[in-house]
């Protein structure tokens, strides 16, 4: 469950920015526009410009922090409705691709199938559609050295305007 929240968090990490700087600039023109008419001198533009400012980020802000519960929320649910994704999943990587093995299951991924492979410290998530990903958590490498062999083989197997790591 924790890996599903990490996943989550990072895989709807853009997607929160977005709405908020969106949502931020929205709020700001409306504010500034309505309030454009009221303002007759220079000292009026420079504190209705502050209020908007702070206005319009503390609104951005509970947006932001509403919008974060939301989408953790639904990814919890999502977790707890797909009994596949609760079970262990083993990996094999290799030049040609992926192999997932789950109990009897045997599902194989070529790289050219693979959208993008993302990834930092603490996880790596491997695209395989723009709202689907493997994700590979930090304790899923036995050590450094097979994190790097794995960061290894994405590099050489993949186009490297799809693969980020950080």
């Amino acid at each position: 469950m924790d890996d599903y929240k990490l996943f989550n968090a990072l895989h709807t990490k853009k997607t929160l920015r977005m709405i908020s700087l969106s949502y931020f600039v929205l709020i700001f023109v409306i504010f500034a526009f309505t309030t454009f008419s009221l303002m007759e001198e220079a000292l009026d533009v420079v504190i209705f410009t502050i209020f908007n400012v702070i206005f319009t980020s503390v609104a951005t802000l509970l947006l932001f922090l509403l919008a974060k519960v939301l989408l953790r929320w639904k990814g919890i649910k999502e977790f707890n409705s797909d009994q596949l994704m609760k079970r262990e999943h083993t990996y094999h990587f290799d030049e040609n691709g992926i192999t997932q093995m789950r109990g009897r299951s045997t599902n194989y991924y070529e790289w050219a199938d693979t959208l993008k492979v993302q990834g930092n410290k603490r996880m790596f998530l491997i695209y395989l559609s723009k709202n689907k990903a493997i994700p590979l958590p930090e304790r899923f490498f036995k050590s450094h050295m097979d994190m790097d062999s794995f960061k290894k083989i994405v590099s050489d197997n993949m186009d490297s305007k799809k693969v980020h790591f950080k």
